[in-house]
């Protein structure tokens, strides 16, 4: 069973409504209806502006960290698609010995002094490619929350931003850009808590 039919498989077990939309070489999508309302459209308009950095009340402090280059990967094809897209990060404390998978809005640049210390962590820097492809099996530019399916040795500790919940629709790459998997900020957390033990989530 590849990644993403257990990804899959585990969301359906979970009564979870996903849409998988598949990315063509042409620029053209395909993938199931996801059944919704008028107003969810607005809703939507709405996360995807916010999800691509359009904030009326930014007030760009400087003193955030500048996580950008360390994001996952900027994909065209988020830009047609109705739904935020969260950015995911790998961080790990100053001895490498604690691993974190961080999920927060795409927009947002986070405090890592801050974050160090909710985490009750002595420094973040981001992780190193090496346990990121060994335990998620993924790259900077694959990291995604599905990614947890490949940490069976429970290595790596999720952190929700719980502004992530405010969105109506969700979507990630999982595993590749080749498609996005488009799910309900309630169906994801339906699916963190049963993939991920160390799962929580917290205001960031």
């Amino acid at each position: 069973m590849t990644s993403q039919e257990t990804v899959h498989d585990i969301l359906k077990r979970l009564g979870v409504t996903f849409e998988e939309i598949r990315h063509h070489g042409d620029g053209s999508h395909s993938g199931t209806d996801w059944d919704h309302d008028e107003d969810d459209d607005d809703h939507d308009h709405e996360a995807h502006l916010e999800a691509q950095g359009h904030h009326d009340d930014d007030d760009g402090d400087d003193h955030d960290h500048h996580d950008d280059e360390h994001d996952d990967d900027d994909d065209d094809h988020d830009d047609h698609i109705p739904a935020a897209h969260p950015k995911c990060l790998f961080l790990e404390n100053r001895d490498g010995r604690k691993h974190y998978l961080i999920i927060t809005p795409k927009a947002k640049r986070l405090d890592m002094a801050k974050l160090a210390q909710q985490l009750g962590a002595r420094r973040l820097s981001f992780g190193s490619k090496k346990p990121l492809k060994e335990w998620l099996n993924a790259t900077p530019g694959t990291l995604s929350p599905f990614s947890i399916v490949h940490d069976t040795q429970q290595k790596v500790t999720v952190i929700l931003d719980q502004e992530v919940l405010q969105f109506q629709r969700l979507g990630f790459h999982p595993d590749d850009d080749t498609s996005t998997l488009v799910i309900s900020p309630q169906g994801l957390t339906a699916f963190l808590s049963a993939a991920s033990p160390s799962y929580s989530t917290m205001s960031l």
